[in-house]
C-alpha cells in the first residue's frame, strides 16, 4: 500500500507533552499522573558552545535557529519539569560523545551510541531505579 511516512522532529519531537495532554483528556485533570517518563535519543552538546554567542544576521543563520528552535527536545522537558512532581516524571536523554546523523547506521557508530547509552546507564542508575520504582 502506499503510505506517506513524515518525520515529527518538527512537530512533535519529544512527545511527552502530548502524552500528559491525552492522559488529562482520557482520565480528567483532577487525576493526578502516576508515572511519565520522556525516553531521548541522545543529544550532542559538540559544537554547540559557541550557538549563542553568535549575532548573524544572515539568512542561513537564522534558518539554523529557527530549525534548532522546532527541534529542540530539551524545551519541552524544561516545562514539564516545572508541572510535574519529580516523583513522577523521569527524562532519560544521553549525552552522545558525536554526532551522528540518523541514516549512518555504521557499525562504529551504532557502537558509540550503545558505549554512551551505557555510560548514562551507569551514571544514573538512582534516577533509573527511582523511574522503576514509579512504574
Amino acid at each position: 500500500e502506499n503510505y506517506i511516512l513524515q518525520d515529527g522532529s518538527l512537530l512533535t519531537n519529544n512527545p511527552a507533552a502530548i502524552a500528559l495532554h491525552e492522559a488529562r483528556l482520557l482520565w480528567g485533570p483532577k487525576v493526578p499522573i502516576q508515572c511519565l517518563m520522556s525516553l531521548g535519543t541522545g543529544r550532542c552538546m559538540k559544537g554547540r558552545e559557541n550557538e549563542k554567542m553568535s549575532n548573524s544576521t544572515s539568512l542561513r543563520e537564522k534558518l539554523t535557529k529557527v530549525v534548532a528552535s522546532a527541534t529542540d527536545t530539551e524545551a519541552v522537558h524544561t516545562v514539564l519539569q516545572d508541572l510535574l512532581p519529580s516523583s513522577t516524571y523521569f527524562r532519560f536523554n544521553p549525552s552522545l560523545s558525536q554526532e551522528i546523523a540518523l541514516d549512518n547506521p555504521k557499525p562504529c557508530n551504532l557502537q558509540g551510541l550503545v558505549d554512551d547509552a551505557n555510560h548514562f546507564a551507569e551514571s544514573n542508575q538512582e534516577l533509573i531505579q527511582q523511574a522503576a520504582e514509579c512504574l
